[in-house]
């Protein structure tokens, strides 16, 4: 599907351009500190980095409460930055699969580079190509 991989691509890029400096030096690493973060079940021992935490898991899925930080949070800098999990690299904006009938793009409007606008470049992209998406 064409459209699902220019939606990445820009997903993507739009998730990468919120670097690891600004979340902890700007933000603090609000997201880490409050929610709940989701991750594969073959990644629960990095990111409970071996402790017996309590995790909900659903579906493919596990996620687990971040509430006061998350196990892996020192200073507001994430230790397993560069091998973090699937669902904190698609954050602020998540795309579901390819293989999925409708195409869903979730923004977490919470996260402080969406309320200062840093994405709003690459919401623009993906409204461009909303009339694709029918």
């Amino acid at each position: 599907m064409e459209t699902f991989a220019k939606l990445r691509k820009i997903v993507d890029t739009a998730n990468a351009s919120i670097t690891s400096e600004y979340c902890s030096r700007v933000c603090k690493s609000y997201c880490c500190r409050h929610g709940r973060i989701c991750f594969r079940p073959e990644k629960t021992e990095l990111v409970t980095r071996g402790e017996k935490l309590e995790t909900e898991t659903i579906g493919e899925w596990v996620y687990l409460s971040v509430e006061g930080g998350c196990p892996n949070l020192s200073d507001n800098k994430c230790l397993i930055y560069p091998m973090r999990p699937e669902g904190c690299r698609n954050y602020p904006v998540s795309l579901n699969h390819e293989d999925q009938e409708e195409i869903v793009i979730l923004i977490d409007r919470t996260c402080r580079a969406v309320q200062e606008g840093l994405l709003d470049e690459y919401f623009r992209q993906i409204r461009e190509l909303d009339t694709v998406i029918k």
